[in-house]
């Protein structure tokens, strides 16, 4: 039984998940996919997101 990769934002809010952000400097932030998905939108890649670092 295959299951589909979770490519987008919102095929991650539909399972609950969360989604790291990590900086080369090691700072780590985790946000709930279902606030990420009001900025991005449903159909954003989770991988090519940008995150700033306060660092």
């Amino acid at each position: 039984m295959a299951h589909d990769p979770i490519d987008t934002l919102g095929k991650a809010t539909r399972h609950n998940m969360l989604v790291k952000a990590e900086c080369s400097c090691g700072n780590v932030r985790y946000c709930r996919s279902a606030d990420l998905i009001m900025v991005y939108g449903g159909g954003a890649d989770p991988l090519k997101l940008k995150f700033d670092c306060s660092r």
